[in-house]
């Protein structure tokens, strides 16, 4: 779940109308793969389809591939959904802190 936001936020951030290269956003590249045919399954985000087919020149089709996409406006909405749950998380976490420092004065 962590990298589909990552994706999201990569393509939110540079969305201009065109397809966006995202091998660079992971570097294990069959994770992020996996997490762009989700995304993809799930009709948020529209990939290029930037594959040739070299197994009649001898050359395996087993290697990375570039990986070009595009946010959709699915995607948007739910990237903006996640974006507040991220930011409700971080919140929470502060109070827990700040809870906890309080408490510790207190103790004494």
């Amino acid at each position: 779940m962590k990298l589909e936001y990552t994706i999201l936020k990569y393509l939110s951030e540079r969305d201009d109308g065109r397809f966006v290269e995202l091998t660079t956003v992971h570097e294990d590249y069959s994770s992020l793969m996996e997490a762009v045919e989700e995304l993809k399954g799930r009709n948020l985000i529209v990939v290029e389809d930037a594959g040739r087919d070299f197994s009649r020149f001898g050359i395996s089709n087993d290697r990375p591939k570039s990986i070009k996409a595009k946010i959709k406006l699915n995607g948007r909405a739910y990237f903006h959904s996640m974006k507040g749950i991220e930011q409700i998380k971080q919140e929470l976490r502060g109070r827990r802190r700040n809870r906890w420092n309080l408490t510790h004065f207190l103790s004494f």
